[in-house]
């Protein structure tokens, strides 16, 4: 079947999609300024190596060893940039190639739950979750159990981690995977890919209040910034016009009536 998106729903899509951006904008951490003693040594490198004796030629070496030492610490800055312009631009790639896939996963599921020969809900949900697990089996048993200690054991010890409390959030993650998907594929089914976008937009700006109020104290990314502020307005407007706008498409009365 066939559903349509109105006039109405295409501007506040396009409101949900101007506050994502500007809270990705408006994310970013605040950088911290070099000590003083690293700062002067990296504008001054001359200044960073002591001169041993007053002769001419000891002079001339410390200054040619001076020099050296400047032109090795550019190198290095600039191997550093390069590295991290190359790191940034293969992240931009990757988050874009995310994106793209994981619009696709809401289209795609849509169509295949959408059409006549569709499989239960249910049998669509395990088959799926089955294979998604299958793929994160494989890479704990791959990569995360060789490095258990210094991936797992350690950041836990040094955090003060109680096992307990670690194995009681795993529980409580499956228990809300499982609800998750159950819900997202009856909603998918009944509403349609649009719909369950707009919901995770909504996700997204309530994780913002929620993660500033909670864990602001403890990291400083996820206090709630004025981009951030700015965004979870900009996506409550969205999801509220999308609402209305859906309401009056389903309710609006057909020609046959």
């Amino acid at each position: 079947r066939g559903r349509s998106i109105s006039p109405r729903q295409w501007i506040a899509i396009a409101l949900i999609t101007a506050g994502l951006v500007i809270s990705a904008t408006g994310s970013g951490g605040t950088a911290h300024a070099p000590p003083p003693e690293a700062a002067a040594a990296v504008a001054a490198p001359d200044a960073a190596v002591p001169a041993e004796a007053p002769e001419a030629d000891a002079g001339t070496a410390d200054a040619a060893s001076g020099g050296v030492v400047e032109v090795d610490m550019g190198a290095t800055a600039a191997a550093d940039d390069a590295a991290a312009a190359a790191g940034i631009g293969a992240g931009i790639v990757f988050t874009l190639l995310g994106s793209v896939l994981y619009g696709l996963n809401y289209s795609l599921l849509d169509a295949l739950s959408s059409a006549p020969t569709a499989p239960p809900q249910g049998r669509l949900a395990s088959s799926i979750g089955s294979w998604a697990a299958a793929a994160v089996a494989l890479w704990v048993a791959g990569y995360t159990l060789p490095r258990w200690g210094e991936l797992i054991e350690e950041p836990a010890a040094r955090a003060g981690g109680d096992q307990s409390i670690m194995v009681t959030g795993f529980v409580l993650i499956a228990v809300s995977a499982l609800a998750h998907s159950l819900a997202y594929f009856r909603l998918l089914r009944g509403h349609g890919a649009v719909v369950i976008g707009v919901l995770q937009a909504l996700r997204a700006a309530a994780v913002f209040l929620v993660g500033s109020a909670l864990f602001c104290g403890f990291q400083e990314s996820q206090c709630l910034t004025v981009p951030r502020g700015g965004a979870v307005i900009l996506v409550s407007i969205g999801v509220v016009i999308f609402a209305s706008a859906k309401v009056k498409t389903e309710t609006a009365p057909t020609p046959a009536d």
